[in-house]
């Protein structure tokens, strides 16, 4: 059994409880330094504007623990405040969608 395997079949409720631990177990910083310096926004003109490689990153990471499809994190991301606020969105924001993001590129 892994680490995450009990907390996959939690509620939303206790979904705020269980980012509390994740983020005082795990230090952002140098993954975000990372994602940050190995993928850069392209410079397409049309298109979604690209989002923080951050938040893409923690939506995987949710779509992982709880076994989402990418319409179900994208959705769950829009509705639920304690998904919202892990991926580093306010309540005001747009949700990355579920599509492909070709603005973004791997250097």
């Amino acid at each position: 059994m892994s680490f995450f395997e009990p907390h996959q079949t939690r509620s939303a409720s206790s979904s705020s409880q269980f980012f509390k631990q994740i983020n005082t177990i795990i230090d952002w910083k140098p993954i975000e330094e990372y994602l940050v310096n190995h993928y850069k926004p392209g410079k397409k003109q049309r298109g979604q504007k690209a989002c923080h490689p951050m938040i893409l990153f923690k939506m995987q990471l949710i779509s992982v623990w709880y076994g989402l499809s990418d319409v179900q994190t994208e959705d769950l991301t829009m509705d639920c405040i304690s998904f919202c606020r892990f991926c580093g969105l306010e309540l005001m924001d747009s949700v990355p969608d579920h599509t492909p993001y070709p603005d973004f590129v791997q250097n």
